[in-house]
């Protein structure tokens, strides 16, 4: 956006109520606002523009959505401000169950491993560090247990590293679910999805960023968002 847009730290906040939907007769995928305005309180009062919703799309993999509305008048909130005909684009990730489901499956396993690991790694600490024992035969005390082979600890090390690394991957592929909305069902995809905060919204398809959006599905309401 242009350099002195939003200096003052100023917020246009919009809340639209949406549907989304896949019209059975033309296959196409559309946005459908519950209103043909959005409003917000401006320093003069209520505002009140004309939107349209246009189209959704969601990745081939389910992890990404896109939609878009078209706002025909201008939009001003002090030095913030949306051209009229500028069509706002919104892209954020979203999860399904299933994947959800999956990358958890691929935490909890590698949190095993890393148990398993330190729990090996730990015995043979406890074996080394163990009291020793009085033998009657040579009339002195030694180690309670023999040696551990080095090579064999050096490979129990590296397995535990690589096992700490590995959780620590799959550890942050687990998206916090303080950062995410309800699940809600959405067309097409089995379970609904959860969308995540923070998304980005541009002004034009390839335009500028100028914002961030979340969604919340509506209670009652089926593959409709509060966004």
């Amino acid at each position: 956006m242009p350099f002195d847009w939003a200096r003052s730290g100023c917020r246009m906040p919009l809340v639209i109520r949406t549907d989304f939907s896949i019209n059975p007769d033309t296959n196409s995928k559309c946005v459908e606002p519950h209103s043909d305005t959005v409003s917000f309180t401006g320093p003069g009062g209520a505002v009140v523009r004309p939107i349209a919703g246009e189209e959704w799309e969601l990745s081939n993999d389910d992890q990404t959505l896109s939609f878009s509305y078209t706002l025909s008048e201008e939009l001003k909130r002090r030095d913030v401000y949306i051209d009229a005909g500028t069509e706002l684009v919104m892209t954020g990730r979203v999860y399904t169950q299933t994947e959800l489901d999956r990358i958890n499956a691929d935490y909890y396993e590698a949190r095993e491993e890393l148990w398993k690991a330190g729990g090996e790694m730990a015995d043979i600490q406890d074996r080394e560090s163990a009291s020793k024992k009085w033998d009657e035969e040579s009339q002195r005390w030694v180690k309670r247990y023999e040696r551990e082979n080095p090579l064999k600890v050096a490979q129990k090390q590296l397995f535990y590293w690589g096992a700490k690394a590995k959780q620590g991957r799959k550890m942050a592929q687990r998206p916090d679910m303080n950062e995410l909305s309800d699940r809600g069902d959405f067309p097409g995809v089995e379970g609904g999805v959860y969308v995540a905060k923070a998304g980005v919204v541009r002004a034009g398809k390839d335009g500028p960023v100028c914002g961030t959006w979340s969604a919340m599905p509506m209670t009652g309401a089926p593959a409709s968002y509060r966004s």
